[in-house]
């Protein structure tokens, strides 16, 4: 239920009695209301007031083209509801949570400022993400698998399960995570990294600079471009093409350095001397030039 309603310039502000947190929904014109136009800010405001409701009962959030929501440091608890954001949602301080899936289509703009996302279902990026200091996290709901679909940069990334979810990397995309990623399965049920179409590569790129903490986890066809991920630890359940991850695959990754031009030259002048010292073993002379 809506308690009241303030008119700021070209912002109507809706304020809730309910757990959801106040939003803003920005107008496209900041000119008064006055007559039709009046007319039509009430209509704006039934569809928000219905927006607002939807939401209170965990129905999920559609932000489209050409319309703005701020949490303002509020929490929404979607409770298995879908976010699909085709205009502008600005998280700052605040939180997301419950989520089966985050949807940001081309166009549509999202600063997650030092928010939480939290979801259970399929993370999909095709418009302009700003991570800032926010955390991502997926974690178990229901769902055997999910999605991470286009290219992110994250700044914490985090994947927790207890039943062996598999998340599904879309293959020729790269996420990256600049702060820290975290990668928690249980030794029953390892956590499992695969990608969209089997055969393909789908990357994964944690900054020099970031932390990673992982246990229990197989990778199949997931490369890891940056910090080698897991080293000390086995693919377990994966079934390989995990480069850059783990113990075994960590010689692999180190670079062997190449001859340059001097070092060639003494490698040739050592390999002429051992040929000639086996010759003179061997009691082979030169032929004599006088015949």
């Amino acid at each position: 239920m809506v308690r009241d309603n303030a008119w700021q310039g070209d912002v109507i502000l809706f304020r809730s009695v309910c757990s959801a947190p106040d939003f803003r929904v920005r107008l496209l014109s900041s000119t008064p209301f006055r007559g039709n136009r009046l007319k039509t800010a009430k209509s704006l405001f039934g569809l928000c007031l219905g927006l607002c409701m939807s939401t209170c009962l965990a129905a999920g959030i559609a932000v489209p083209s050409g319309a703005s929501m701020d949490l303002a440091g509020g929490q929404l608890a979607a409770a298995g509801g879908d976010a699909a954001i085709g205009g502008t949602l600005q998280l700052g301080s605040g939180a997301l949570v419950g989520l089966r899936n985050f949807t940001l289509s081309g166009g549509g703009q999202t600063s997650l400022g030092s928010g939480l996302v939290e979801l259970f279902g399929d993370w999909s990026n095709a418009g302009n993400l700003d991570a800032g200091s926010s955390q991502v996290r997926f974690v178990d709901g229901g769902l055997a698998s999910s999605g991470i679909l286009g290219s992110s940069t994250f700044s914490s990334l985090s994947f927790v399960s207890s039943t062996g979810k598999r998340y599904l990397f879309q293959s020729g995309a790269t996420q990256t995570v600049t702060n820290a990623l975290t990668i928690q399965g249980t030794a029953s049920a390892p956590i499992q990294f695969d990608v969209t179409s089997p055969g393909s590569v789908a990357n994964i790129n944690l900054s020099s600079s970031g932390s990673q903490a992982i246990q229990h986890v197989g990778v199949s066809d997931v490369h890891a471009t940056g910090q080698h991920l897991a080293p000390s630890q086995s693919n377990e359940g994966g079934s390989g093409n995990a480069v850059g991850w783990f113990k075994a695959l960590l010689a692999a990754s180190i670079p062997v350095p190449g001859l340059t031009p001097w070092a060639m030259l003494m490698l040739l002048l050592a390999m002429c001397l051992l040929a000639w010292r086996r010759i003179g073993a061997q009691g082979m002379s030169l032929p004599d030039s006088s015949h």
